[in-house]
């Protein structure tokens, strides 16, 4: 936080940020971004629900999901609820959720960002107003956009956000 963007992750936050003028809704319902490893992904993922959570003048909703349950809910607990600590948005958490079943970080704005498992059931039931999808490399299906999409269905300004390093030949989500 405090970092300056690599000029990819302006270009992102800039796409992230356009809108219908008449509607004020995000021009882009989906964004996906593919970069090398180590390029500051965690780092713009977490300005970007913070964005959501606090700046959107209503609670919102946000699911951040890994190539695993256990490797989102490791770089929720392990990387953004740290950086968040260490940062002036510290006085907007209002609770942390660090349970195997449950994790999550709450806002003061009566946000919520969950992680979501990569299981195949995830998701159904939610309504969110924001998905990111790390490290779609590794999805051989479309499970985890099946998950968010529908979820995001009911709110006009629901945005889906893909990350990624450059996948394989089994890469099919991403190479679609």
């Amino acid at each position: 936080m405090g970092t300056p963007f690599m000029p990819w992750q302006q270009m992102v936050a800039d796409v992230a940020g356009e809108y219908d003028a008449a509607s004020g809704i995000p021009i882009y319902r989906e964004v996906i971004v593919t970069v090398p490893r180590q390029s500051g992904k965690t780092t713009l993922q977490l300005a970007l629900t913070l964005d959501r959570s606090l700046m959107w003048g209503r609670p919102c909703r946000t699911a951040y999901t890994a190539q695993t349950g256990l490797d989102a809910r490791q770089k929720m607990v392990n990387d953004w609820m740290p950086m968040l600590r260490r940062s002036p948005f510290k006085v907007t958490i209002d609770r942390e959720l660090r349970g195997a079943a449950e994790t999550a970080i709450e806002f003061s704005t009566g946000s919520r960002v969950e992680v979501l498992a990569s299981a195949e059931e995830a998701g159904h039931g939610r309504t969110l107003d924001q998905g990111l999808i790390d490290e779609a490399f590794a999805d051989e299906d479309d499970r985890r956009e099946q998950a968010i999409v529908p979820a995001m269905t009911t709110i006009r300004d629901a945005q889906m956000f893909v990350f990624s390093t450059m996948g394989t030949g089994r890469s099919t989500f991403l190479n679609r």
